[in-house]
């Protein structure tokens, strides 16, 4: 059956992922996801391995380093004909600064104390490839956190829900209890902006609803 397995989207996708499955057009040779720019894995497909600069460039916008970032996985993956290819990257950024997986805990720690008491925004773009098309939604979200104190970050930073997630937190974690206020997508901030990402499925013939 088919399975978005990719970590950062799996708990928002279990749902869209049956109804792609119960729609996929037997013409199809099925549908692939990444997120993670190292690997990416289905149970269709058995396992592909790539690899991305994911450098920023001089004077680049956020913005555009989260599309150049979907298409370039895109790009780095190579699938049949009539498959289609589904990737994605999620970036927080404060300003023009982004705000990737913190690599230690001083640095969640600098990240959240960057988000306390204000907004930021996070920034999902969505590539689908199929046949010779390659298609991009970006969605922009905007978030914003309360004052948090020393205590709850201390005890935050224990429970390490930080790893591997941009901005260190997810909002489907326990960085939750941080997140005053909303605009945007739910699902985005997450990591996979279902609306724009079945609209760009049903152009490649998979209609999760029909």
């Amino acid at each position: 059956s088919l399975a978005l397995i990719t970590q950062n989207i799996l708990a928002t996708c279990a749902t869209f992922g049956e109804l792609c499955n119960r729609t996929l057009p037997n013409e199809l040779g099925g549908l692939v996801t990444s997120q993670n720019s190292k690997v990416k894995s289905n149970a269709l497909f058995g396992e592909y391995y790539y690899d991305i600069n994911e450098a920023t460039k001089k004077l680049e916008l956020p913005r555009d380093y989260c599309i150049r970032m979907a298409k370039e996985k895109a790009n780095a993956i190579d699938v049949e004909y009539d498959d289609v290819l589904l990737t994605a990257d999620t970036i927080v950024c404060v300003g023009r600064r982004i705000l990737g997986k913190p690599s230690n805990e001083d640095q969640v720690r600098e990240f959240l104390k960057i988000l306390s008491g204000r907004r930021h925004k996070v920034i999902t773009s969505v590539a689908v490839k199929y046949q010779d098309k390659l298609l991009e939604r970006c969605v922009i979200s905007t978030v914003k956190m309360k004052n948090i104190s020393n205590i709850e970050l201390d005890a935050y930073v224990s429970l390490e829900d930080w790893k591997d997630k941009a901005g260190g937190y997810g909002l489907q974690g326990y960085a939750a209890v941080f997140v005053t206020w909303i605009q945007g997508s739910f699902s985005s901030i997450i990591g996979l902006p279902l609306a724009e990402t079945s609209a760009l499925l049903s152009v490649a013939g998979i209609r999760v609803l029909k």
